[in-house]
């Protein structure tokens, strides 16, 4: 074989197998391919004649999402000093039968200048008096003007007012009342699916939805305080607070270390010479002339050490059973020595009959004679802020809170101090700090017939050593926990507050419209600590925590009227309260 020839020929390059060989990344086609006269008649679409006017193609061209672009940019160019044509572009946009939100969210966020502001001024103003309530605040917000949108928010709360006085009217029979020019109410009134007096709401509740910032002005701003128990206000409460609790779940004060140094400075408890054992004893001293073996303890928030020292002094009378006994036997000891009270009265008609009396001191105390379940519960409550301090701060802070409210409990138609207390338990018990507490040695002593506050005491020791509660140390993170307070207040509806951890079991509400608060008691498991609540000091106590709610995790806005902690209660100077 002859290998000349194949000496002779070139040498093959061979390619490099260790060299990375770049790729060709092939371009993605989005959509359909069009033709080229396709191409050319969406050209010649969004194109415009300098003969047409510049308003007559907006609104042509407004007619297909595909031409929006065209149409906003007719408007910027057509604009000069004032904002008419991007008044004209928004509202083509909001007008429409099937209005889209996001795109008009999108081109105002876009059109952000001076015109802006202009057409802030202008448009939400126009659609909120045509009706379209919820296009009027996507418009404004969209624009970066709130306060217009706030007062869209402010129309839609009077619209609703307005649906339901007018609903209420047609029920009762009377004629429907008329305006100035002589037509009905119902003529101008807004419908979205058939529904008139829905359609406000309905309206409200979808712009609120998309906005926290919306609800937070709304629900701080004067346009919800008025008329407590109208039911369409307290629908638009509810819209408000039920967007604000899915926008803002879990939000936290932005401070929080100063908010808790406001927090303890406000709630610390008060310095008092009241020596509660020494009047006890002298209670105790007088029941003698009952019976020779009378006994008398306090009890309450002075006796578990969760008060502010500024409530009166609790005690109970443990007289032996059988015994019949007349408070106002009670009230006339306390009139004797060594009491010597200036007045005292009898209340006999009370859940659990007490007698009131003012000593010489000053000092106030009430008396309630062998209150098996009081003693029980303060025996529980003491051993847990023993065990808990974080506790009693929370407690105080619970108590400014309502007393800066003017909260003034029961004989006002508010929560007690105790029920506060239980709220507080319960506060703990969400953040993990604490377990569920069913108390069967207290549940069963208090329903004995023979108990001390010894017995009491021990009983306590043993649920929470069964619960599994032992001695921790206070993390000062109070601000975090008065906030979930006031969520905890705010957002409850229908759900029964319990601190027992099983299914809770309340008496059937009468009101079933009342949405009020319904709070177990940890030991008397048939009792509704928020039964005594009304409907209108149920929205007052709700609107407050509300209130103060938004104040404290609000983020920061330069706009006056905006949310800030500044405006919450923990920072209001004495001369307000």
């Amino acid at each position: 074989m002859d290998n000349t020839a194949e000496e002779e020929q070139p040498p093959t390059k061979r390619a490099r197998t260790d060299a990375p060989q770049p790729q060709k990344k092939k371009k993605k086609r989005r959509g359909a391919r069009l033709s080229k006269a396709e191409r050319l008649a969406k050209r010649e679409a969004q194109a415009t004649s300098t003969d047409e006017p510049p308003l007559a193609a907006i609104s042509r061209l407004c007619a297909t999402p595909a031409t929006y672009d065209a149409a906003e940019r007719v408007a910027s160019q057509a604009d000069g000093d004032d904002a008419t044509h991007l008044v004209a572009f928004l509202g083509c946009l909001a007008r429409q039968a099937e209005p889209r939100f996001r795109t008009i969210a999108h081109y105002g966020r876009r059109a952000r200048s001076d015109r802006a502001a202009k057409a802030a001024a202008i448009l939400p103003k126009a659609l909120a008096a045509e009706g379209k309530l919820e296009a009027a605040c996507c418009v404004a917000t969209s624009l970066g003007s709130i306060q217009e949108a706030a007062a869209a928010c402010a129309l839609a709360v009077d619209a609703v007012a307005a649906a339901g006085a007018a609903r209420a009217r047609t029920k009762s029979g009377a004629p429907p009342a008329e305006d100035d020019d002589g037509d009905s109410e119902e003529e101008h009134e807004v419908t979205v699916d058939g529904a008139p007096e829905h359609a406000p709401l309905a309206q409200l509740s979808r712009a609120l939805s998309r906005d926290a910032a919306l609800a937070a002005r709304l629900i701080v701003g004067p346009c919800l305080r008025a008329n407590w128990s109208s039911p369409e206000r307290r629908r638009a409460l509810k819209a408000a607070a039920t967007s604000l609790k899915v926008l803002r779940a879990g939000a936290a004060p932005g401070d929080s270390a100063a908010l808790t140094a406001k927090l303890l400075a406000r709630a610390a408890p008060a310095s008092t010479t009241r020596d509660d054992a020494q009047i006890a004893a002298q209670l105790a001293t007088a029941a003698k002339t009952l019976d020779a073996r009378a006994q008398c303890v306090p009890f309450g928030s002075a006796a578990t050490g969760l008060g502010d020292g500024r409530g009166d002094v609790d005690l109970c009378l443990l007289l032996p059973e059988p015994c019949i006994f007349d408070v106002n036997k009670v009230a006339e000891l306390l009139k004797g020595p060594p009491l010597n009270a200036k007045k005292a009265t009898a209340i006999a008609t009370a859940r659990v009959p007490v007698a009131r009396a003012t000593l010489p001191g000053g000092s106030r105390i009430d008396v309630v004679v062998n209150a098996r379940r009081e003693l029980c519960n303060t025996a529980l409550l003491k051993e847990l802020g023993a065990r808990r301090p974080q506790l009693a701060p929370l407690c105080r802070a619970a108590r400014a809170f309502s007393r800066a409210k003017k909260f003034g409990g029961n004989h006002r138609r508010h929560l007690s101090h105790y029920a506060w207390t239980v709220l507080c338990v319960r506060v703990l018990q969400l953040r993990g700090e604490l377990p569920a507490l069913p108390c069967p040695a207290l549940t069963a002593l208090a329903a004995s017939s023979e108990m001390d506050a010894a017995a009491a005491a021990a009983a306590a020791a043993t649920d929470l050593d069964e619960a599994g509660v032992v001695a921790a140390a206070d993390d000062g993170a109070l601000a975090g926990r008065f906030v979930d307070l006031l969520r905890l207040v705010a957002f409850a509806r229908t759900d029964i507050i319990t601190t027992r951890g099983a299914a809770a079991a309340l008496p059937a509400d009468a009101k079933k419209h009342r949405d009020r608060l319904r709070l177990q008691d940890p030991l008397e498991v048939g009792r509704d600590l928020g039964a005594v609540l009304t409907r209108r000091t149920s929205a007052q106590l709700r609107y407050a925590c509300l209130e103060t709610y938004v104040h404290l995790v609000a983020p920061a806005d330069a706009v006056d009227d905006a949310p800030r902690p500044e405006r919450a209660f923990p920072f209001l100077s004495s001369a307000e309260e």
